[in-house]
């Protein structure tokens, strides 16, 4: 037996007995973190040559030009398995130090020797956490010194491996310390483990549960809808993202992906856009809340550890109220799974029996997991009606839209102005959204995703409202279901920004005709009244009248991808490509022959002015939705010179995110915007003078070589979600077949029969707002001089579609029409 003497310092022998059973854990930890922060920058900053990426030749590398710091790298990837390690480590490590107090003669012998029990606790914990620290410190040192080395002392390197060192043990410290007070209530390892592992994983799971249920229960939540989209960067409204700092998954995910690198001029790839942007110090401030709670945790756990009675060592089911919120929190876990996937095919009352059903199994299990007595058991089955009805408050809360709450609107003389999903690419909002894609002259969905315009007028404001209300009344989801078959199948996204600037955000999925009519309508409202004759009429800026602080403004802006600069700079563009005398005018027939028109200044001025009346008196159902179109005339302006990207990407940015950031910047201009108006018999002035001009009827009688034509239902197609994109048919432009034929390359009626294409060609509509269950795409074959291949869509109404035609496609399989090779299950040559 070990002497007495070994015992004078009772804290010191606890402290370094703890530090001798703990090694291995540390060692783990060390050694994640030597290929973190050692192997990884290693390799780059110890490299000596390269591939240039232009001409593919072996140079020496330096690796200074190219980063100013590089800690670590892959973190866009990497960040959550990292984060999830260091949660885990710390759980362990927590393990192995306090497991000592689930052994009841372990526990005699320390209490024998008459050690203290707050000196035991804080000697054990204190031993644990040094060796975190030492693990976590140790390699990130080393990087900071390999840095140093090749590329200097900064401050930038020294916030950010300040922030990976306090960042990832502030993550170990919290779930050590959470299992150590774990362990201080608990009779078993098991429990210990268990239960910290639950407890850990709390927060994210309340709030992954919180969005479900918004998500599915809501009407309006914005949570889950991308409202804008920048470059390839979509900003979807979750939850998590509102607020990061909530959960120990998530807290140090913006940090950990901006600090592992910087090039060589200090910019990072922004976290949101993925864009270059300037490196700034790091946020500490989740780092310090967290440890906060972290010492919280050390002191509960203390006095939890000093009031635990010594004879629940080795017994299971001594703790009454964590076993009653583990089983809780799994158990609704599972409950709003069971819901959110449910739900999406079954309708919400037999989702929500399934779901109390699933959570009675889950309490079922657990219960008797953590008691293993069937008479405690059977005793206790008074929780499960306790447990049940607590889930079905909180789904009760948010069925009822926060009983009621969640429908209401901002009051009208609150709201500064209101962007609007419009449902349609209107002609007079074309190059206005948030969005900076926006088509070249072929295909422009933006408005039909995005919330766009800038809504003003009380008369203005008020007709938004009157939507909203009207989809507030009807409570379609925003998520998709598909059993809203009888629906417009799109995301109304409506943004009000209030009088002090903060934003409201709601979206709803699924619009009814009424609704649809009032979309339609808004395009008589007086944003959209004045932007078209704005889009006519209005002065516009040419390239020379572009200054030099205009140019930089222009490039801080593609750099940053500020959406509002973009959306001025492309309604510019739209102008310009209207009036320009510069700017091309190109007829595209239905068989998408282009003719370029030659006309004066004179002439254009006057074709614009006939359209302009023909838009802005003509119905937007007739506008948006015709029965006949002749084609379409695309306006074309040449960019400005200071929109080109230099396509040379240079060796600094070839890591990760870097080579992403600056890559997309080579064709991420915001000047494509090009209008395209499409010419139907009811633009009597239009059409009249292009008769005059001698340009429509040589246009229309001239025909590309259609050789098939390939038919197939919407419905049948494309599953809801992939609608969206039919609300509005804008199909100029060829695809080259063999690549992705837009809008698919699937079909269930072919014919070569020139009869027949005729007959389809001639009731086919270049524009149309498609009614799902009645409406096809039909996709023309054209081949060219030099005998290639190209595709050109549009579609056919189902009360002009042949009745024979229509037998043959409804619920036929569906053929690859990948390359136009297939062998079809259709195929009318009659």
């Amino acid at each position: 037996m070990t002497s007495q003497k070994s015992f004078k310092n009772n804290f010191g022998f606890a402290y370094r007995t703890g530090l001798k059973s703990n090694i291995a854990v540390a060692l783990i930890q060390f050694f994640i973190g030597a290929l973190a922060f050692v192997y990884v920058p290693a390799k780059v900053l110890f490299k000596k040559v390269a591939a240039d990426s232009a001409s593919g030749k072996i140079e020496s590398y330096n690796v200074k030009n190219d980063y100013s710091f590089y800690l670590t790298d892959n973190m866009q990837y990497l960040r959550y398995l990292l984060i999830a390690a260091f949660l885990i480590l710390g759980i362990i490590m927590g393990i192995v130090t306090f497991k000592f107090m689930t052994g009841k003669k372990t526990m005699n012998v320390y209490y024998s020797l008459g050690i203290k029990r707050t000196h035991l606790f804080t000697a054990k914990y204190l031993s644990g956490l040094t060796l975190m620290a030492v693990a976590i410190f140790l390699p990130i040192l080393a990087d900071v010194i390999m840095n140093t080395v090749k590329l200097g002392m900064s401050s930038k390197l020294l916030f950010s491996a300040l922030f990976y060192f306090l960042g990832l043990f502030s993550l170990s410290a919290l779930s050590y310390s959470l299992t150590a007070m774990v362990f201080s209530a608990v009779g078993t390892v098991f429990e210990g483990v268990v239960f910290s592992g639950i407890i850990v994983s709390m927060p994210a799971i309340i709030l992954y549960c919180v969005q479900s249920f918004i998500i599915r229960l809501v009407p309006g939540t914005p949570f889950g809808v991308v409202f804008s989209l920048s470059g390839y960067s979509g900003s979807e409204e979750s939850i998590f993202n509102k607020l990061p700092w909530c959960t120990p998954f998530t807290y140090l995910s913006k940090g950990l992906y901006q600090n592992m690198y910087a090039n060589a001029k200090g910019k990072i790839a922004g976290y949101e856009t993925g864009k270059l942007v300037d490196w700034t110090t790091p946020d500490f401030r989740s780092i310090l809340l967290w440890f906060g709670i972290t010492v919280v945790l050390f002191f509960c756990a203390m006095i939890v550890y000093k009031k635990r009675k010594a004879e629940i060592g080795g017994f299971i089911g001594k703790n009454n109220v964590l076993n009653f919120l583990c089983t809780f929190t799994i158990g609704f876990y599972g409950f709003v799974l069971a819901y959110s996937f449910s739900s999406t095919y079954i309708g919400k009352w037999p989702s929500l029996a399934i779901s109390c059903l699933i959570f009675a199994v889950i309490y079922f299990v657990l219960d008797i997991i953590f008691i293993r007595n069937l008479k405690l058991f059977a005793k206790g089955l008074y929780k499960l009606p306790i447990h049940l009805a607590a889930a079905l408050l909180i789904f009760a809360f948010f069925a009822t839209g926060y009983f009621g709450a969640a429908s209401k609107t901002p009051k009208i003389e609150k709201i500064s102005n209101i962007k609007i999903t419009s449902g349609y690419t209107s002609y007079s909002d074309d190059a206005e959204s948030d969005s900076s894609y926006y088509g070249l002259n072929n295909f422009s969905f933006s408005g039909c995703f995005y919330p766009s315009g800038e809504f003003e007028s009380t008369a203005d404001k008020q007709k938004i409202l009157d939507i909203h209300n009207a989809l507030a009344k009807c409570g379609l989801l925003t998520v998709a279901d598909t059993y809203n078959s009888d629906i417009h199948p799109m995301y109304i996204k409506i943004v009000y920004t209030l009088n002090d600037g903060k934003q409201v955000k709601r979206a709803y999925y699924g619009v009814n005709q009424d609704i649809y009519n009032m979309l339609l309508d808004l395009d008589k409202s007086d944003y959209r009244t004045a932007r078209l004759y704005d889009a006519f009429f209005g002065k516009y800026k040419t390239e020379a009248q572009y200054s030099k602080d205009d140019i930089k403004a222009y490039k801080d802006a593609v750099e940053k991808r500020d959406l509002e600069y973009t959306s001025q700079y492309n309604f510019n563009t739209y102008k310009r490509a209207l009036q320009d005398d510069s700017s091309t005018i190109t007829f595209y027939n239905k068989s998408a022959f282009g003719t370029e028109l030659e006309m004066s200044s004179a002439e254009r001025k006057k074709l614009l002015a006939h359209i302009y009346n023909d838009i802005s008196t003509l119905s937007p159902t007739k506008l948006y939705n015709p029965t006949e179109t002749y084609g379409a005339l695309a306006f074309t302006a040449a960019p400005n010179s200071f929109e080109a990207q230099d396509s040379y990407m240079s060796s600094d940015y070839y890591s990760g995110s870097l080579a992403y950031a600056t890559g997309v910047a080579q064709f991420d201009t915001p000047s494509q915007s090009a209008p395209v108006i499409y010419i139907t018999p009811d633009m009597k002035e239009t059409v009249a003078y292009l008769k005059e001009l001698g340009f429509l009827d040589a246009a229309l009688n001239t025909k590309n070589n259609i050789k098939a034509v390939y038919v197939s239902k919407i419905s049948d197609l494309y599953n809801s979600n992939n609608y969206t994109r039919y609300v509005s048919r804008l199909s100029m432009g060829k695809e080259a077949l063999g690549q992705s034929v837009y809008p698919g390359g699937e079909y269930q009626y072919k014919s070569t029969d020139k009869n027949v294409i005729d007959k389809l060609y001639s009731v086919s509509v270049m524009r149309h707002i498609v009614s799902i269950q009645d409406d096809y795409l039909v996709t023309f074959e054209i081949v060219g001089e030099e005998n290639e291949k190209t595709a050109y869509a549009m579609c056919i109404s189902g009360s002009m579609l042949p009745e024979d035609i229509k037998q043959q496609t409804d619920g036929a399989v569906l053929n690859d029409n990948s390359n136009f090779g297939a062998t079809p299950n259709s195929d009318s040559n009659a």
